[in-house]
């Protein structure tokens, strides 16, 4: 049953890739580098784009070996990514 106050969302497939695209905006809005789901550009908050980029870490590991190669590649980019645009933001 659907609430007539809530709009209705688009139905969006949920699988790995979106699960980490997600984490990776989080982490990316922690560091005010993007907007997030229409919201302007957060403040700058280390800790929690740590939190996100270390939840990808976690994800990298209880999934080791059970990935397809675009997967892996893609998580592994994505940590890469996050690292080092933290470490840019950390040595600020």
């Amino acid at each position: 049953m659907t609430d007539p106050k809530t709009p209705e969302m688009p139905e969006q497939k949920v699988d790995f890739a979106g699960l980490v695209l997600g984490l990776f905006s989080a982490a990316l809005y922690h560091m005010a580098e993007t907007p997030i789901q229409g919201q302007p550009v957060g403040e700058l908050n280390l800790p929690m784009a740590k939190q996100n980029i270390d939840f990808l870490d976690v994800l990298k590991e209880k999934t080791q070996g059970n990935l397809s190669q675009e997967e892996d590649k893609m998580l592994k980019d994505v940590i890469s990514d996050l690292k080092m645009k933290f470490a840019g933001k950390s040595s600020s």
